[in-house]
């Protein structure tokens, strides 16, 4: 199994991600789409954008299952 980074995701989720929920909750998509833009291009820094595609696709090659 290749070595990929889940705790590390599930970290970034838990600390950068998940804060976000109150805010979209009480006022909307609008208010975190900033926010999600800046943790997306976060994610892509990491390589993390498209885990379920194959390396050569540059995704992280991640099963679906």
């Amino acid at each position: 199994m290749p070595d990929w980074p889940l705790d590390e995701i599930r970290r970034f989720v838990i600390d950068s991600v998940r804060p976000l929920e109150a805010t979209l909750l009480a006022h909307g998509f609008g208010a975190v789409l900033p926010r999600l833009n800046e943790l997306r291009g976060e994610v892509q820094a990491r390589g993390w954008w498209t885990p379920h595609l194959p390396e050569e696709m540059g995704g992280m090659g991640l099963p679906l299952q």
